[in-house]
C-alpha cells in the first residue's frame, strides 16, 4: 500500500509507534526514522544513527513479541505433527542477512515477519538453496520428485517447505558494506570522474583515489537457532529424510541469504542429521505396478490401462500372463508380486464393488507394511468410495486419480516413474513391444541392471488374460499420434537421461519417433539393440554431410522416377536385394495413387548391416535428406523405408535442420502406408 500520510503526521505516528507495542516489522517497513524534522519533504540519507535508533526500538520491543513467536512455532509444530512431517533445527554459525534486496529507504531492506516482527527465512528461499545445491552438483534430476520441476512442465514436488522461524527472538546488529570504487561501478565509462584518456584506447580502471562510501544494513547475529519444517504431500517418510539430508548439505556448503561469499549465511544442523542420502538409485528391471481391482470392474480397468500404455504403464502379470483380481485365492502369488522391487506401487481401482470387498483391506494393510506406494484410482466417486478413502487411505486420499480426467493416464505414469526413481536415472531402457507376440519383455542381459520402461500398443492390454500375444499395428494416423503423445511426455519426464537404450519389435514409424524426440541436439546418446546379430548399434553426435554418390560406401541409387511437375520429393531407403526392390515397387504404386509428388529417389542400403558399419549407413541415409534439400529446395520431403528397426531411430537421431520430413509407415496386413510422424 502506498504511503499517503503527510510527512509531519508520519513523524508523529512514528514517535507514537516507538512508545507502543507495535512490532518492529511495521516500524522498519513504514516508519523508519530517516527524516530530518517534521517540515522537510526531502528525507536525509539514512545513517548509522537512524539504524541505532531503530535497533534501540527493536530491543525495547523484543520481549513483547516473544509470546507471538512462541505461538507461531507452536502452530507450525502442530501442523507438522498433523501431517507426519519433519522438523530440523539449525544454528547459524555466521551472521545472516535476509531480504537485503527488498525496497527500503536505507537501500538495503531486511525481512521481518509481518505478524510479529521477528526475522525469519521464507520457505521459497529454503527450497531455492536446495535446488541450487543439487543443480550445482549436476544432480537436479535426483530431486524432481521432491522439489518439482520449474521448466518446462511446472511439475509440483512432493515436499512443502514451511518458513523457518527462530527458536527465540534473535538479536540484530548493524553491519556495513563499503564500496571503494563507487564511481567505477555505478557510472558509464564516459561519465566517470576518475578515468584515463579513453580516446587513446585506455579503458577506465578503478582508481584508489576514490572516497569509500559506507552503506549500512541489518544482520542477524550468529548463534541463532531456527526450526526448519517439512511436510510430504504423499506422506512419504523417505522423501522427508532425503530432503533433510539435502538441506543439511546445502546450508553447510551454499549457505543461505545474501553475501554468502564473504562470510554470511553459514548454518549447521543441531538436531539429528538424516542418515539417508538424498541422491537415489533407480529401480532395476521392468517398471511395473500391481493392479488391484474387482472382477466386476474388469472392463473399465482394462480400458484405462490401455489409455496409459503409450506412457509406459506396465501392469504386473503372473507366469500365466494373468492379472489376479480381488477375491481370487492367489494371496501367496500376490504377496510375492508386491514384494518385488520393480513392482513400485499398487494401483488400487476403487468402486462400490471393490470397497465392499474385505480382500482390498488385506492388500492395503500388506502394502503399507511393505512401505510400498498406493495409487488410488477412482472408477466412480460415490459416498461409499469417499468414506473408504477417508477411513483407510488417509495418507493417499489427497492425490487420488479419477479415470474420467483427461490427464489421468499421464499422472499415473508420472507417479510410477517417481516411485521407481527413474527420473534420476542417467541410463534408461525402452522396450518397444508394439509388434511383439509375447507377454514378457525381452531385455538384453547386459541391459537388465537398468530401469526399463515397457511401451505397448494400447489394444494389447484390452485382452490381458490370454497367454498368447498378437501382432498389433497402428491402424491410422490417430493411432500413431497416441504413441507420439507418449514419447512427448517421456521426453519431458526423463530429462536427466544421458543414454537411452532401445530394444524390442515395433513399427518403423514408432521407432523413428524416438530419434525425433531424442535427437543429437539433446546431447543424449542413443543405443539400439539388433536382435538378429546380438549387437549394440549407436552413432556419434557429429552432423552428417550431404550424400555424394562418388563418395558413398553403402548406398546406391536403385531408381529415379519423375511422376509430375510437383516440387515435392520422395526419398526411399530399401534393402539392395530382391525383397527390397519388391518393397519399393509396392511403395511406388501407393505413392502414384495417393501423393502429388514430383521426383522419387530410391536408395538401396546393404542387405546385411553389421555393427561396424551401422553408423556409416545411418549417416549416409541421413545425408540423402541434406542432398535433396540442397539440390531441389523442396517444401517437404516424403520418406518411405524398410530400414532395420535398430537403424531407424539412429537415422532420425542424426537428421536435423533439413526442413519438413514426413515418414509413411507400412501396414503390412492392409498393404497400405500410413502417415506416422513429421520431423522438422
Amino acid at each position: 500500500m502506498p504511503d499517503i500520510l503527510p510527512l509531519p503526521f508520519k513523524n508523529r505516528i512514528r514517535n507514537l509507534l516507538h512508545n507502543s507495542s507495535a512490532h518492529p516489522g511495521l516500524i522498519f517497513e513504514r516508519y523508519f526514522p530517516c527524516w530530518e524534522g517534521e517540515t522537510k519533504i526531502e528525507k536525509a540519507k539514512p545513517s548509522s544513527e537512524a539504524y541505532k535508533e531503530f535497533l534501540n526500538c527493536y530491543g525495547k520491543k523484543k520481549t513483547k513479541v516473544e509470546k507471538l513467536l512462541k505461538n507461531i512455532n507452536h502452530r507450525l509444530n502442530n501442523l507438522v505433527n498433523a501431517y507426519n512431517g519433519k522438523e530440523l533445527v539449525f544454528e547459524s554459525v555466521e551472521r545472516i542477512a535476509i531480504g537485503l534486496g527488498i525496497e527500503h529507504p536505507t537501500e538495503n531492506g531486511f525481512l521481518l515477519d509481518r505478524t510479529c516482527g521477528v526475522p525469519y527465512i521464507p520457505g521459497a528461499a529454503i527450497k531455492g538453496v536446495c535446488r541450487a545445491y543439487a543443480k550445482l552438483l549436476g544432480k537436479e534430476a535426483h530431486i524432481t520428485d521432491l522439489l518439482g520441476r520449474e521448466e518446462p512442465s511446472h511439475q509440483q514436488g512432493d515436499i512443502i517447505f514451511l518458513p523457518a522461524y527462530p527458536e527465540e527472538v534473535p538479536g540484530l546488529i548493524l553491519d556495513v558494506i563499503t564500496n571503494h570504487h563507487q564511481d567505477y561501478y555505478t557510472r558509464e565509462p564516459q561519465e566517470r570522474k576518475f578515468r584515463l584518456d579513453i580516446n587513446k584506447g585506455n579503458y577506465p580502471l578503478p582508481m584508489d583515489i576514490e572516497i569509500p562510501v559506507p552503506v549500512f544494513h541489518l544482520a542477524l547475529k550468529e548463534g541463532v537457532k531456527f526450526y526448519f519444517r517439512l511436510i510430504s504431500i504423499s506422506g512419504n517418510q523417505e522423501n522427508l529424510q532425503r530432503v533433510g539430508s539435502l538441506l543439511a548439505e546445502a546450508l553447510e556448503y551454499l549457505k543461505i541469504g545474501a553475501k554468502t561469499s564473504v562470510g554470511y549465511g553459514g548454518m549447521k544442523i543441531v538436531s539429528k542429521r538424516p542418515e539417508m542420502a538424498w541422491e537415489v538409485e533407480p529401480v532395476k528391471g521392468v517398471i511395473q505396478t500391481f493392479i488391484s481391482y474387482s472382477h466386476e470392474d474388469k472392463e473399465k480397468v482394462l480400458e484405462f490401462i490401455a489409455t496409459a500404455a503409450p506412457y509406459g504403464v506396465s501392469p504386473w502379470r503372473d507366469e500365466d500372463g494373468l492379472m489376479p483380481h480381488l477375491g481370487e485365492e492367489l494371496w501367496e502369488k500376490i504377496d510375492q508380486a508386491i514384494e518385488k522391487e520393480n513392482v513400485v506401487a499398487v494401483s488400487l481401482f476403487l468402486s462400490e464393488n471393490s470397497v465392499a470387498s474385505e480382500e482390498v483391506l488385506r492388500e492395503i494393510e500388506f502394502t503399507h507394511r511393505l512401505k510400498k506406494h498406493i495409487i488410488p484410482i477412482l472408477l466412480e466417486k460415490t459416498e461409499e468410495v469417499n468414506s473408504f478413502l477417508e477411513k483407510y487411505l488417509k495418507l493417499e486420499r489427497g492425490y487420488y486419480l479419477r479415470v474420467e480426467e483427461s490427464l489421468a493416464p499421464q499422472k499415473w505414469a508420472d507417479t510410477l516413474l517417481n516411485q521407481a526413481r527413474v527420473k534420476s536415472a542417467t541410463e534408461v531402457v525402452f522396450y518397444l513391444g508394439h509388434r511383439e507376440a509375447v507377454i514378457s519383455a525381452k531385455i538384453p542381459e547386459k541391459w537388465q541392471n537398468m530401469p526399463a520402461i515397457v511401451l505397448r500398443n494400447s489394444e494389447y492390454w484390452l485382452n490381458p488374460f490370454g497367454k498368447e500375444g498378437q501382432d498389433w499395428n497402428p491402424k491410422s494416423e490417430e493411432d500413431y499420434q497416441k504413441y507420439e503423445d507418449g514419447f512427448r511426455f517421456l521426453r519431458v519426464s526423463l530429462d536427466g537421461v544421458k543414454r537411452l537404450y532401445l530394444c524390442g519389435y515395433t513399427p518403423l514409424g514408432i521407432a523413428g519417433m524416438i530419434g525425433k524426440y531424442w535427437d543429437r541436439a539433446t546431447g543424449i546418446k542413443l543405443i539400439t539393440w539388433n536382435s538378429y546379430t546380438g549387437e549394440e548399434w549407436s552413432v556419434g553426435r557429429t552432423p552428417p554431410e550431404g550424400w555424394v554418390e562418388e563418395k558413398s560406401k553403402h548406398l546406391q541409387v536403385l531408381a529415379e522416377e519423375r511422376l509430375n511437375k510437383s516440387e515435392q520429393i520422395v526419398i526411399c531407403h530399401f534393402a539392395n536385394n530382391d525383397r527390397g526392390k519388391t518393397q519399393y515397387k509396392k511403395a511406388l504404386k501407393w505413392i502414384e495413387e495417393n501423393l502429388p509428388v514430383g521426383k522419387v529417389f530410391c536408395f538401396g542400403y546393404p542387405a546385411k548391416i553389421t555393427g561396424e558399419m551401422a553408423e556409416e549407413v545411418a549417416k549416409e541415409c541421413s545425408g540423402t535428406f541434406i542432398w535433396a534439400k540442397e539440390k531441389f529446395l523442396p517444401e517437404e520431403i516424403h520418406w518411405f523405408s524398410d530400414l532395420p528397426m535398430a537403424l531407424m531411430p539412429l537415422v532420425t537421431y542424426l537428421t536435423r535442420a533439413v526442413g519438413k520430413i514426413i515418414f509413411y509407415d507400412e501396414h503390412k496386413e492392409r498393404h497400405i502406408y500410413i502417415k506416422a510422424f513429421e520431423k522438422h
